[in-house]
């Protein structure tokens, strides 16, 4: 199915659906680590897929091998997968951060995983709305916001905006 669909691009929309009882555990594993998705994405094998009939299991590897490739397949599904939750994780975040305690976290886990992966933009927007939070929820002396204060400055000293960085 990932197959066919990537391969549609824009005709076919591919979604993954998160169920509600299940988006507790997964803003927690996301605030907890941010390596356990890196990880499982860079396990993805498309190759290995397995289906429950073997011909059609043999007809689909077929397709791929003599179309795009289990290369290029596997970086398209990982790259889907991480935009799917990255975005995720961001709405469940942002909701979490503004309803209770502790929703911070899983933005600054966030922001710290986009900064990882070289996402700039996105780490800098979210360290900006976790530093908001946390200078209501905490003030702006408290240690979790200096922490924020301390990516921040990182994010922009990776980005060259050494003016912004020393505000």
């Amino acid at each position: 199915e990932m197959h066919c669909a990537l391969q549609a691009k824009r005709k076919v929309r591919l979604s993954i659906a998160l169920p509600p009882d299940q988006r507790d555990t997964f803003l927690a594993d996301v605030t907890k680590s941010c390596d356990a998705i890196s990880d499982a994405l860079a396990r993805i094998d498309a190759a290995k897929s397995e289906a429950r009939d073997k011909s059609d299991e043999n007809a689909i590897h077929t397709a791929v091998r003599d179309g795009i490739g289990f290369d290029l397949l596997n970086m398209e599904i990982k790259n889907h997968l991480h935009s799917w939750y990255q975005n995720t994780a961001e709405t469940l975040a942002e909701e979490a951060a503004l309803k209770e305690d502790g929703g911070t976290d899983a933005l600054f886990a966030l922001a710290v995983l986009c900064r990882r992966r070289g996402d700039d933009d996105t780490a800098l927007r979210l360290f900006e709305q976790c530093l908001e939070l946390r200078c209501v929820q905490y003030g702006e002396e408290h240690e979790l916001t200096a922490a924020v204060y301390s990516q921040m400055g990182s994010t922009l000293h990776i980005m060259h905006e050494y003016d912004k960085a020393l505000e």
